[in-house]
């Protein structure tokens, strides 16, 4: 991977969420939210990345307004599964590492988003 960017054309992110220093990366203009122009170890561009990223990121920026910028290391993401409804009673999940599909994956995906809901 470049400091290009990769193919859906992000800018590559170092470990710690952070963007390479100036004289590393490219001049660009790109439009739209960080999380459509920032990649990081090929993630994809769903939400829970993005919610746990910016969760580190805030404890980053903490650490660092505290002064203690080696507390919090590397960004690691938890793969939690995938889901997506396709119709009424049907959908596609990943979890577990099993696939599912159909009834199941519809419950599976009612279950978590009500849960989501009541948290």
């Amino acid at each position: 991977m470049s400091l290009l960017g990769d193919l859906a054309a992000r800018e590559v992110n170092q470990t710690d969420s952070t963007k390479p220093r100036a004289h590393q990366r490219p001049r660009t203009r790109r439009g739209g939210s960080i999380g459509d122009v920032l990649a990081l170890d090929n993630l994809p561009s769903v939400a829970q990345p993005a919610i746990q990223e910016g969760k580190y990121v805030a404890k980053v920026i903490e650490a660092r307004l505290a002064g203690s910028e080696a507390a919090v290391g590397p960004f690691e993401y938890f793969d939690k599964g995938t889901m997506a409804t396709i119709g009424h009673n049907s959908a596609v999940a990943e979890a577990f590492g099993r696939p599912f599909n159909c009834r199941i994956a519809y419950l599976m995906w009612a279950f978590i988003h009500v849960l989501v809901l009541t948290v």
